[in-house]
């Protein structure tokens, strides 16, 4: 029966397959010999269409099921994945624990959420929180995301969540599935876990490093209510303390962010373990050059809006300076990078504060946020700065 469908299936394809180009023409004849990956590749074009293949979700699911008849292990995931979002959850689950067992990371990422909502399977944390770490020791750091909320959410275990949300923090950036981002809120998961438990210390370090990376300038959810959150964590604190704390606030912003920022990364000798570089006069120059480049457009703005008179102009001068002023942040533990943000900040605030528009008022309240954690860290950075370059 399995040769007589794949040899009808053959024969349809190879007629849908005479006009199209040499590349899905290739896939198809791979298909028709039986490859699984083919099959799956050539499944993917029809479900999703494409220039040379015309949509066709029915051939797409013989294609799969064809291909995970011979075991294929990414048509077994497609298969559990399709059922999911039809809402046909123990299929799904049926398709996904199939993959799972050869390890396949997306879909023990996908079964463990089955069971962590009960969809299609009993609500069993136990098992979800299993499917997630094997999945992460299988080296997918979607893994450890699920792991972290899970614990957070779900178990309530917060010493797991931290610990969890900190591997995130603190690993390399990935575009795709730990994005620069997702590391920012991950910061925020820890001020809120902290704030929770009365922990006021911890909980303001990792606010302020959320704060001084940008996310708040961003498009995020509740940014209001976190801003809140951390005032009253800073309401906690003495400004004596909130100081004290700057070093923390340096160090796990540099190890998280700063130090996987372009010029890092080209130039190893400026990475440091405390976070405080010594940079050479050559390299200084150099990336001094590099931010120049990098902001061409940003500075153009800069110049053509300061040299305008009019209300609309200034505000577009001041929030354009706060871009600048956040690149800068982004390399301020090289020479005085801080420094150069802190007037700029200073300088955008002083004319934003002469308005009174509503849709300005978040954005005041997050930069004077930013521009007095910032202050305190260059206190201490400048400090550090000075020690380390009288030693060498």
């Amino acid at each position: 029966m399995h040769t007589v469908f794949n040899a009808l299936l053959s024969l349809i394809l190879i007629i849908i397959f005479a006009g199209c180009g040499s590349a899905a023409q290739n896939l198809q004849t791979k298909a028709n010999n039986g490859e699984p990956k083919s099959q799956v590749e050539l499944a993917g074009l029809y479900y999703t269409g494409s220039k040379d293949v015309k949509q066709d979700k029915e051939m797409a699911m013989k294609l799969y099921t064809l291909a995970a008849q011979d075991g294929n292990v990414d048509a077994l995931y497609s298969l559990g994945y399709i059922a999911e979002k039809n809402n046909e959850y123990e299929k799904a689950a049926s398709y996904y624990q199939k993959a799972a067992d050869k390890e396949h990371t997306y879909a023990q990422i996908n079964l463990g959420l089955l069971y962590k909502h009960g969809r299609g399977v009993p609500q069993d944390s136990q098992e979800a929180e299993r499917l997630f770490t094997k999945a992460y020791q299988n080296g997918d750091i979607l893994g450890l995301k699920n792991l972290a909320i899970l614990y957070k959410d779900s178990t309530k275990q917060n010493d797991k969540a931290t610990k969890a949300f900190k591997e995130l923090i603190f690993s390399i950036p990935h575009d795709k599935d730990n994005p620069i981002i997702l590391k920012k809120a991950y910061c925020v998961q820890l001020m809120n876990i902290n704030y929770a438990e009365n922990l006021w210390e911890d909980a303001y370090i990792w606010g302020a490093v959320a704060i001084i990376s940008s996310l708040f300038d961003e498009k995020i959810e509740e940014p209001e209510k976190h801003l809140k959150t951390f005032e009253v964590i800073k309401s906690k604190l003495s400004k004596e303390k909130q100081q004290t704390l700057a070093k923390e606030i340096h160090y796990n912003y540099y190890n998280a962010f700063q130090k996987y920022m372009y010029y890092y990364k080209a130039n190893p000798s400026l990475k440091a373990d405390d976070g405080i570089s010594l940079e050479t006069n050559k390299q200084l120059i150099a990336l001094t050059g590099y931010m120049a480049m990098m902001n061409k457009e940003l500075y153009g703005q800069i110049n053509y809006f300061k040299s305008k008179s009019d209300e609309i102009s200034k505000i577009n001068y001041a929030i354009a300076n706060l871009r600048l002023a956040q690149s800068h942040i982004e390399y301020g533990s090289i020479s005085s990078y801080y420094y150069s943000a802190i007037g700029e900040i200073n300088e955008s605030l002083e004319i934003l504060n002469q308005y009174n528009y509503p849709n300005l008022g978040y954005m005041k309240d997050a930069t004077a946020k930013k521009l007095e954690i910032l202050q305190d860290v260059y206190v201490y950075y400048n400090a550090q700065y000075e020690i380390k370059r009288k030693e060498k």
